[in-house]
C-alpha cells in the first residue's frame, strides 16, 4: 500500500479538488478529472458530497472555518487596540502564506451558474464581517455603522489583504521583490497601517456629515 492508499477515499477528493479548482478554477474541472487525481472511482464524488457542487461548497466552509478560528484566536482584549488589529492581520497573513490553494478557492471562487454557491458564501461572509467589524473595528474611537459605507469596506479590506498572493507572480516579476518570512512581516505592519487609517479616516468623514446635517 502506497502513502497516497493509505489517505481516505474523501481527504484524497477533497485534496484533489482544492488543488484542481485553485489551478484551473471550478468551472473548468470536471468530475472525471478530479476522479483520476484523487484515484477514485467517479461515484464516490457523489458518495462523499453529493456532486462537484457540493465539494465546492465542502471547500468553501472549511476555509471560512479555518479563517473564523485564526481571527478569534487573534482577539486579544489585553492588547491595546492598535496593536490587537495588528496582530489580527499577522495571522490572517499567516493563514493566506501556509494554506494558499484553500484561501485561493474560498475568496475567488463563485461560479455564475451556481446562485446556491453566493447564497452559501453570503453566510460565511456575514460571520466573518461580525468578528472583524462588529469585535474589532467596532471598538474603534468613531464606529461605522452605515450599511452602504460597510457593503464597501468588507470587500475592500479582504482585497487590500489578499492582493498580494492572488497576483504574487506579477509582483514578483515587476518588482524583482523576494517574498520571504521578512517581507511578509514587514507586509502585515504595512497593511495594518494602511487599514486602521483608512478605516479611522472613513469613519471621521460619516461622523462629519452626521454633524452637519444636524444643522
Amino acid at each position: 500500500m502506497t502513502n497516497v492508499d493509505k489517505i481516505p477515499p474523501r481527504d484524497r477528493i477533497f485534496n484533489a479538488a482544492v488543488s484542481l479548482f485553485a489551478q484551473k478554477g471550478y468551472s473548468a474541472v470536471g468530475v472525471r478529472e478530479l476522479a483520476t487525481e484523487a484515484g477514485v472511482n467517479i461515484s464516490m464524488i457523489s458518495y462523499y458530497f453529493g456532486g462537484k457542487i457540493g465539494l465546492l461548497k465542502d471547500i468553501i466552509e472549511q476555509f471560512y472555518n479555518e479563517y473564523s478560528e485564526i481571527i478569534k484566536n487573534s482577539l486579544d482584549n489585553r492588547l491595546p487596540l492598535k496593536e490587537q488589529t495588528k496582530q489580527t492581520i499577522r495571522s490572517i497573513v499567516n493563514f493566506f502564506k501556509s494554506r494558499p490553494d484553500l484561501c485561493r478557492i474560498g475568496i475567488t471562487e463563485l461560479p455564475y451558474d451556481s446562485p446556491e454557491i453566493a447564497e452559501f458564501k453570503s453566510e460565511k461572509v456575514l460571520a466573518v464581517k461580525e468578528l472583524i467589524f462588529d469585535r474589532l473595528f467596532s471598538n474603534f474611537s468613531l464606529i461605522i455603522d452605515d450599511k452602504i459605507t460597510i457593503s464597501i469596506i468588507s470587500p475592500a479590506l479582504i482585497s487590500v489583504i489578499y492582493s498580494n498572493f492572488l497576483l504574487g507572480d506579477v509582483i514578483r516579476n515587476v518588482t524583482g521583490v523576494e517574498f520571504d518570512d521578512a517581507f511578509y512581516e514587514r507586509y502585515s505592519e504595512t497593511i495594518s497601517t494602511f487599514l486602521i487609517g483608512g478605516i479611522m479616516a472613513v469613519a471621521a468623514e460619516l461622523q462629519n456629515k452626521k454633524g452637519s446635517s444636524l444643522f
